[in-house]
């Protein structure tokens, strides 16, 4: 009886760090994905910047705050935790990279 509550124990113990272990991963998976995207969002405003940088008023008018915002749409944290979905699946309009 020992002997298979201790089994049960190590048992229990080792799909709690296999689940640590995998949400570990998943974390640097996720903050590698959305650092590409906030560096494509980042070239994409200088290019739209450099257009204008002759035009004042143009380049005052330009607002890049939107892309940020769509890009939090999805949070963190929803795309640690849903495993199962692509990091692709997230964003499946891509318009605001460009």
């Amino acid at each position: 009886m020992y002997i298979i509550d201790l089994l049960i124990m190590d048992s229990i113990l080792l799909l709690i760090m296999l689940l640590g272990i995998c949400l570990l991963l998943r974390n640097n998976l996720v903050c590698q994905y959305r650092l590409e995207m906030l560096d494509k969002i980042m070239d994409a405003s200088k290019r739209g910047m450099q257009a204008c940088i002759n035009d004042v008023e143009k380049l005052r008018a330009i607002d890049t705050s939107w892309r940020f915002q769509k890009l939090d749409e999805t949070s963190y944290g929803e795309m640690l935790w849903k495993f199962w979905r692509r990091f692709d699946s997230f964003y499946p309009d891509k318009s605001f990279l460009e």
